[in-house]
């Protein structure tokens, strides 16, 4: 069995000319089942610690197959498996088995799956944005490596944030420019202006995700597409779907129970509206329109 997914050592991919790596429709994301995956922490030797990671979670691998796709940088990865440890397991099943694999080594690991279905829906969601943000410097950090810190902490500070007119910053892509530092009356701290260029992640009615099933309940499933939280009412599930709460785990399934869905299943949705805060954005999703429901 041939397995494919992306995964990023950040918990947002930091990428050079990263809209021409990723959201081109010749690359492999528009291939069935490519993933991407984030995670909050950074490992410089990412290629042999997936690897390793892999090599002994399925150890009748006969392919493991680790690229850095990031252009050097070590933020993303293409992960290519093939192993009898997939005999008889279908995409989605296969896809949880390396997931699990790796989110049990690399902690606070998120998946994003975008549907590979739905015509230049790449192109609809993410946004190549200039941004202004201020660093607030100590001054303990004033040398030689002043402007390294402020580039640091630009990443550390913004990406992976989430404002209510942008959306949720994916990956700063360059700094276009490191403003004159401004002291502080009576602190010693000095502010720097930083305008820089980003990948944003903004959602918008009548989009279409995969997104993963987190609770099950009588009035509806909440479900994270990546950063995103969406909640789907009782009345957007289709009419044919009923609750079960004697279930365990609970789960809306069709009386033949043909389909169940239930926490942590991956299905397709339809945002049908957005509430947006000053730093975060929620969704209100639907099941009810062609082509959605449980992904098999």
């Amino acid at each position: 069995m041939l397995f494919r997914q992306f995964h990023s050592c950040n918990m947002f991919p930091r990428i050079s000319q990263i809209s021409r790596l990723l959201f081109s429709p010749t690359q492999i994301l528009r291939t069935p089942h490519s993933i991407r995956y984030f995670c909050t922490k950074t490992y410089t030797d990412g290629e042999k610690i997936i690897i390793n990671i892999l090599k002994q979670k399925f150890p009748l691998a006969s392919q493991i197959e680790v690229a850095d796709i990031s252009g050097g940088c070590g933020a993303m990865y293409e992960i290519f498996v093939e192993s009898e440890d997939f005999q008889g397991k279908n995409m989605l099943t296969q896809h949880r088995m390396v997931n699990k694999a790796l989110a049990d080594e690399i902690k606070d690991m998120h998946g994003l799956r975008i549907s590979t279905q739905v015509p230049d829906i790449s192109e609809s969601m993410f946004y190549h944005v200039s941004l202004e943000h201020e660093i607030l410097l100590h001054p303990r950090y004033f040398g030689p490596n002043l402007l390294n810190i402020v580039r640091k902490k630009l990443f550390t500070e913004v990406e992976g944030t989430c404002t209510g007119k942008y959306g949720f910053v994916i990956a700063v892509t360059s700094i276009d420019n490191i403003g004159a530092g401004l002291i502080q009356p009576s602190r010693g701290f000095v502010v720097y202006p930083v305008k820089y260029k980003a990948i944003v992640f903004r959602p918008f009615k009548g989009e279409v995700f995969d997104a993963v099933v987190t609770q099950v309940n009588k009035v509806g499933l909440f479900t994270d597409i990546g950063p995103l939280s969406c909640f789907i009412s009782r009345h957007s599930i289709p009419a044919d779907m009923e609750f079960d709460p004697n279930s365990n785990p609970h789960c809306y399934k069709t009386k033949d129970e043909d389909v169940v869905i239930q926490q942590e299943d991956e299905i397709r949705i339809k945002i049908v509206g957005t509430r947006v805060d000053a730093k975060d954005i929620f969704a209100i999703g639907t099941l009810m329109d062609d082509f959605l429901g449980l992904v098999s």
